[in-house]
């Protein structure tokens, strides 16, 4: 769908593909202009009557009507552009507070230019419509209809005018082709600028979002330091304790029995090789090797050879990343595939690796049975912590009976 709504499109499928998105947005949002001129009466009396000291309270209990207008247009504008509005709305501290809000005046403001500029923006791409039935049609009104009844804004006497009144008709068809997307567009780009949340409540809302990612980081670091703390305990020191016992036996063997020397000896080189597999794991889980041998791209292909699930990988563009972000990135897709062994059902598995300059898009995909989700030790809130560090974003999509679909974005720079 998102080639839908690109301008120009790719093919002239798109294009009537586009041509029903949009004349279905102008259709809505005709009817929802009525509602919105109703509202704006209101709004507008209201504001003349508060000049009196009497209309405040209406306009207080109209507030909720307007966000939830305004909600509804911008769900429409995200859905013909592809691109979130966003909305941020301050929590009022008294029931006259919420006048106070930029944002609710902001959504007046729409009001009132979408029911004066918008609006008829709507109605124009229905008339067209309307021409081309009206028009186009006439040699069938002209057949079926008295003389006195016409549909064209000029009277058809005659078959001449009737055909003649098709070519109009075919032109008003062009117009309405060739006009309404961009009607559509048009319409939909005022409404994102006048609804976006004011710039002081973007700002608030974005250090929201980087206070809440920068206790993720560190609520990810310190449960990286206590895995890490707790591989060392129990797997390599326990391993360095047993050597160390082996190498005590070993001297008081060679001393008393030097026969036994030789298995003990074993047993030590044994448990060396042990704690040095050990020890490659832990380093391993803090940075693959691989990455620094072949990259993310082979580090990725190699997840992909050992997963239990066949898996096809898609890698495209060739921009560099930091070492953090590449290994946030390799332990995304790691963590991805394991669920998918573990939990999916599924058979087969798809990743697509994007490498851009200031950012690596992650999608991994899979054919199972759908429904996951952040708890049952998915591990799915690690993969969104660990993103959520480097500001990225992560985007699960998993209806029941699939397929799974994981995206994440990591920015290449902070």
């Amino acid at each position: 769908m998102a080639a839908d709504r690109r301008f120009p499109w790719s093919s002239a499928r798109d294009y009537l593909a586009a041509f029903g998105v949009s004349f279905r947005y102008l259709a809505v949002g005709a009817a929802a202009g009525l509602a919105g001129l109703l509202l704006c009466w209101l709004a507008a009396g209201s504001l003349l009557l508060s000049l009196a000291g009497i209309g405040l309270p209406l306009l207080v209990l109209l507030v909720p009507l307007v966000r939830r207008f305004a909600r509804a247009q911008r769900k429409r504008v995200e859905r013909l552009l592809g691109t979130p509005v966003g909305e941020k709305y301050a929590v009022p501290r008294s029931p006259f507070g919420v006048l106070k809000d930029r944002a609710v005046w902001k959504d007046l403001a729409f009001l009132a230019v979408s029911t004066v500029l918008g609006t008829p923006l709507c109605f124009l791409g229905l008339s067209l419509l309307s021409g081309a039935l009206c028009w186009g049609t006439a040699p069938i009104w002209w057949t079926l209809l008295p003389p006195a009844a016409h549909l064209t804004f000029r009277p058809v006497t005659s078959w001449a005018q009737a055909f003649g009144a098709t070519g109009i008709g075919l032109g008003y068809a062009a117009g309405l082709i060739l006009l309404t997307p961009l009607l559509a567009r048009g319409h939909a780009m005022l409404a994102s600028a006048l609804l976006r949340p004011p710039r002081g409540s973007r700002q608030a809302r974005r250090i929201e979002e980087l206070t809440v990612s920068r206790a993720e980081a560190l609520e990810a670091h310190g449960a990286e330091l206590r895995r890490i703390e707790r591989d060392l305990h129990d797997g390599t020191q326990a391993g360095l304790v047993a050597i160390s016992l082996r190498l005590g036996l070993i001297k008081h063997a060679l001393r008393n029995q030097p026969d036994n020397a030789l298995g003990l000896l074993e047993d030590a080189q044994e448990l060396t090789e042990h704690s040095l597999a050990s020890l490659r794991t832990i380093v391993r889980g803090i940075y693959p090797p691989l990455l620094t041998d072949r990259g993310l791209p082979g580090a990725v292909q190699a997840l992909a050879a050992s997963s239990a699930v066949p898996v096809e990988v898609d890698v495209s563009g060739g921009g560099q990343a930091p070492a953090a972000v590449e290994a946030a990135a390799y332990f995304v897709i790691a963590e991805a595939l394991t669920n998918i062994a573990k939990h999916s059902g599924a058979d087969r598995a798809w990743i697509t690796l994007a490498l851009g300059r200031e950012r690596i898009r992650i999608t991994v995909r899979d054919n199972g049975k759908g429904g996951a989700a952040e708890n049952f030790g998915t591990g799915l809130a690690g993969i969104r912590r660990r993103v959520a560090a480097f500001d990225g974003s992560t985007e699960l999509s998993s209806p029941e009976g699939g397929p799974t679909v994981l995206r994440a974005e990591l920015p290449c720079a902070s």
